[in-house]
């Protein structure tokens, strides 16, 4: 994913984007929301920010960013039915990116070109790689049909603790793109909003866990390996690590910027 949909995504993953009130009040509790009511007034701030800029977005670079993500979606029936759910139109959509590519032109302009990371020391969370059988059992699904997908997913975990092999049955079961690769995904960084992230950082080198349930189906993950915290010279990581430092450094700066500005 590029450094913009990440920066999209920092905050809220695509479910929680355009319905997270709710969401985080029903599934974290008080606490989480009290820390969402201050990065939405800190989002209300980078908006007014943003605007003063006179920051000018193409329509092409829109098109761009709304493919990619569609992308994020199994598939396009699912992106429907996530506009459908939120109540959103495709145009409204549109006007939220416009205002993302014009902040991330902003943090690029005003915040990355003075961070000077080059050279620096930084820190490196701990990542993880894994494989995964992915059955798909979206939550618009009648209970019929959930119910034949839950059966599938204990099937295909039933033959794993009998002793199947986990990457031949990526190849016969998975319902994912990602089993022409044998399912493999990864170098992953933590992340807590997501509920096969928070198991897969549990478990311990070749443990399989599942069926975990998720908005859209049913995941059986295998954790392959584990690559350690590190600390490292910013110049010598690969692009996606480099990229994780700055969206660490970003919120840092981001914060500082909006207690400034209140």
């Amino acid at each position: 994913m590029n450094s913009l949909m990440v920066l999209l995504f920092l905050m809220f993953p695509p479910e929680v984007q355009y319905n997270f009130e709710n969401y985080l009040k029903i599934k974290y509790g008080k606490k989480a929301w009290q820390v969402l009511r201050e990065r939405i007034e800190m989002e209300k701030r980078l908006q007014d920010l943003v605007k003063s800029q006179g920051i000018e977005v193409s329509e092409g670079e829109i098109d761009f960013y709304l493919n990619e993500l569609k992308s994020e979606f199994p598939s396009p029936k699912e992106y429907r039915q996530f506009l459908n759910e939120n109540n959103i139109s495709e145009d409204s959509l549109r006007e939220k990116l416009r205002y993302e590519i014009g902040l991330y032109k902003f943090i690029q302009d005003s915040i990355i070109a003075h961070m000077n990371l080059t050279g620096k020391k930084v820190i490196v969370p701990e990542q993880r790689i894994w494989r995964e059988i992915y059955i798909s059992s979206p939550y618009y699904y009648s209970f019929f049909k959930k119910f034949k997908k839950w059966l599938k997913a204990w099937k295909v975990r039933i033959k794993l603790l009998f002793g199947a092999d986990f990457e031949k049955l990526v190849e016969t079961e998975s319902e994912s793109r990602r089993r022409l690769i044998g399912g493999l995904r990864g170098p992953t960084f933590y992340d807590p909003m997501n509920k096969v992230s928070r198991k897969l950082f549990k478990m311990k080198t070749k443990d399989v866990a599942g069926p975990i349930r998720t908005k859209w189906g049913y995941f059986i993950i295998k954790l392959e390996a584990i690559e350690p915290q590190k600390e490292a010279v910013f110049d010598s990581l690969s692009f996606r690590e480099m990229r994780k430092v700055y969206e660490i450094e970003l919120e840092k700066r981001l914060h500082e910027i909006t207690i400034q500005h209140r």
